[in-house]
Parts: structure tokens; sequence; C-alpha cells
């Protein structure tokens, strides 16, 4: 038995490509330049030395800047300045005298920013002396301003919510109360 067929690729509708003799090429001709690149002649002097003064680079290190102002939301200017920085430097003084920290003499700059400068800088000096940081909040009460200091201390233990009011109800009600 034949089964085979014969196929004859010569007489099928998708023929082969023809071969080419030769590969075409993509430039016609490569072209020579009309002179030599001339080169810069070399002569006995050196390079100009151009520069800034030798520290100009790091002179920024020697500055020291001062905390950027930051408004506070707590506590609006208003036309009572002298009242609200005579409060303000005596609630410091106060709080400096509780932690044993010596506050910045802030004297010589104008109002807001010397009341924002020295509670940078008691929050700066807490960090660093107390073992809990306290979080310190200024605050304005009608027409006194005072510092509130919050300690929080770590015990170590581990606190566990009860809920107290279904057991209750659970102990009270007949049918739950094997469960409570």
């Amino acid at each position: 038995m034949d089964y085979a067929k014969d196929n004859y690729i010569g007489k099928s509708a998708t023929a082969r490509a023809k071969k080419t003799k030769r590969a075409s090429y993509t430039a016609q001709r490569v072209y020579g330049l009309d002179a030599e690149t001339q080169r810069c002649g070399r002569g006995a002097e050196r390079q100009a030395k151009v520069s800034a003064c030798g520290d100009a680079s790091d002179g920024f290190l020697k500055v020291s800047f001062l905390p950027k102002l930051q408004a506070n939301k707590t506590v609006q200017a208003c036309g009572e300045t002298e009242r609200m920085q005579e409060d303000f430097f005596a609630s410091l003084a106060e709080l400096s005298e509780h932690y044993q920290i010596e506050p910045m003499q802030t004297g010589q700059f104008e109002y807001p920013y010397k009341t924002a400068l020295a509670l940078w800088d008691i929050e700066e000096k807490l960090k660093k002396s107390v073992l809990n940081c306290p979080e310190i909040r200024l605050l304005k009460d009608g027409k006194k301003t005072y510092f509130i200091s919050e300690e929080k201390h770590s015990t170590g233990t581990t606190l566990y919510y009860i809920p107290i009011q279904p057991l209750y109800q659970m102990l009270h009600d007949p049918r739950h109360k094997k469960n409570a």
C-alpha cells in the first residue's frame, strides 16, 4: 500500500523565493577626507591655575545655622505680645528649673524668632539629658500662655483589654452563666 502523495514544490501557490547571486551593498562608495585633522601644538606654557580661595569650598561648615521659624498653631501673635512673651519665658524658666537645664539666651532676637528658638533649644536639650523625653506643647488659655509637659514612662509590661460589660451581662444571663 502506498499512501504517500507527491507534493511538487514548483507547482505550489507559495513557491520559494529565488536566491540572489551576490549580496547587495548598502553604501556605494567610501570617500576619503580632504585633509588630515590638525592637532594642537605642544608648548612649554602650562594651563593657567584659576581657582577660588583654598578654604571657600568648606567655608559653610564653619557657620552655625539657626533653626527655621515655624508658626505655632496653638499660639497666635496678637497685640499683647509683650504679655505673652513674659508668660512664655516665665513658664520656660520653671520648665528649665524642673529638668535642671540651662536655656539659651535669646534676648538679642526679635519677638517671633526668639520664642521659636527658645522652644527648639529646650526640646533639643531635653532629648539629650532626659531618658524618657517629655512631650512639650505651648498653649494659650485666655490671657495666659504656658508650657504643658507630658511625661511617659515604660513599665515593661503589656496591658490587655478585657471587656467588662459583656462579662457582666453574661453572668446575669442564666443561659450563659457557665461560659462567663
